[in-house]
């Protein structure tokens, strides 16, 4: 704010007698920033025109009245979310969580692989639950089997009542579902449970087997030993 600015000129200028002239020029800038929205160079703290341009987005940095940096972090103009609910379940099966070649059902772009932000994560039993719930991602998949590569696994065993409620706030650092980013002995190679010409039920119908799996695509197992659960799964993603 200009008036808080000017009392700090007046102050350095009576301490020291006189400013250097690159101080004087940061603060003239900050001071005008509201109104200018002028960047810095931090190398020679001359105030200039440059932005800092977001090249997925073209998105500017904006500097505030207070002279700050306003910036979202690693914004996505495909941000998305699938909220997966099954019905009670009294076996194992697999789910397709994100078909990542669906980008007319599911709200992304890329369709390469998944970069996941955030995930909440519900299941409710009986007493005689006795599960695990496994999230990752497919890579080789062909009409003969496919690569699962597991992420993250909940287990509970017998436990009364044996539900589960969790978050996982993974951004801006959350797992990129694709090899090469993912290291993990979790994994199931040539599963013939995910071949592109056998359909599994997906977050668009947990109820009916409609959607073949593919390279990319973020599945849920289920693996049910005894009772009956059901499941709750939100995942906040973006894609590439």
């Amino acid at each position: 704010m200009p008036g808080r600015w000017s009392h700090i000129k007046a102050f350095l200028t009576k301490t020291i007698d006189t400013l250097d002239s690159n101080i004087e020029s940061f603060i003239t800038a900050t001071e005008n920033a509201g109104s200018t929205k002028r960047g810095l160079d931090v190398n020679t703290i001359n105030p200039v025109t440059t932005y800092v341009t977001d090249a997925s987005t073209g998105s500017k940095m904006t500097v505030n009245s207070e002279g700050r940096g306003d910036v979202v972090q690693h914004a996505h103009p495909d941000n998305g979310m699938i909220n997966f609910t099954s019905a009670d379940l009294t076996a194992s099966q697999d789910f397709i969580l994100i078909d990542i070649s669906d980008t007319t059902n599911y709200p992304h772009v890329g369709t390469s692989y998944a970069h996941i932000e955030w995930a909440n994560v519900q299941v409710d039993s009986d007493n005689n639950g006795d599960y695990n719930l496994s999230i990752g991602y497919l890579e080789n998949v062909d009409a003969t089997d496919g690569d699962y590569r597991e992420i993250w696994s909940i287990t509970r065993s017998k436990q009364i009542g044996n539900n589960f409620s969790g978050h996982f706030p993974l951004y801006p650092n959350g797992p990129k579902c694709t090899n090469g980013f993912v290291a993990t002995s979790i994994k199931s190679d040539n599963d013939t449970n995910f071949q592109t010409d056998v359909n599994l039920a997906s977050t668009l119908d947990p109820t009916t087997a409609d959607t073949p799996s593919g390279d990319g695509d973020l599945v849920l197992r289920v693996t049910r030993n005894a009772g009956t659960i059901k499941v709750l799964i939100q995942i906040g993603y973006h894609s590439h």
